[in-house]
């Protein structure tokens, strides 16, 4: 779920992503899904 995260996050030039929660969540038919939440952080150096 970490990766899945991040490379959502890198398109929008985030350096951090940080995970405040996740999850799974029942879907039917015995599935799961996994969820998660957080911010991506940017920083400048100048």
């Amino acid at each position: 779920m970490h990766n899945a995260v991040r490379a959502e996050a890198a398109p929008l030039g985030a350096d951090a992503v940080v995970l405040t929660g996740e999850g799974m969540t029942p879907d039917g038919w015995g599935g799961m899904t996994r969820w998660a939440t957080g911010v991506a952080i940017h920083y400048d150096t100048e």
